[in-house]
């Protein structure tokens, strides 16, 4: 995975308001477009859904190697991280029922 693709630290608040940005990256083995958005999960916080379109993500090709990637919009939850959290863990399901499970690194700030 990569949270706030772009970005390196991947840094942010966690006040509880707005969005982080991740990326489910495709590779020559694994396609992201068959993981089911509405599954993704995130320290506890789930995808925010797209207005009245009832969307949670949309394929992308991120890294520019030509696949694409399930980018997908995290709530921030106020209680998902703690200053100090060097780690966040991504789980999710494919529509096959197959797990998923991706880690990026992360600061949180103040």
């Amino acid at each position: 995975i990569d949270i706030k693709p772009g970005s390196d630290p991947n840094c942010f608040n966690n006040n509880g308001h707005g969005v982080i940005p991740v990326v489910i990256l495709s590779t020559d083995t694994f396609d992201a477009a068959n993981v089911d958005p509405f599954s993704v999960n995130m320290n506890g916080a789930s995808v925010r859904v797209k207005g009245k379109s009832g969307n949670a993500g949309s394929l992308d090709d991120v890294d520019g190697d030509g696949d694409l990637d399930l980018v997908v919009q995290i709530e921030d939850i106020d209680d998902s991280y703690t200053l100090g959290d060097t780690e966040a863990m991504l789980t999710a399901e494919t529509y096959d029922g197959l797990s998923v499970v991706g880690r990026d690194r992360i600061c949180i700030v103040p």
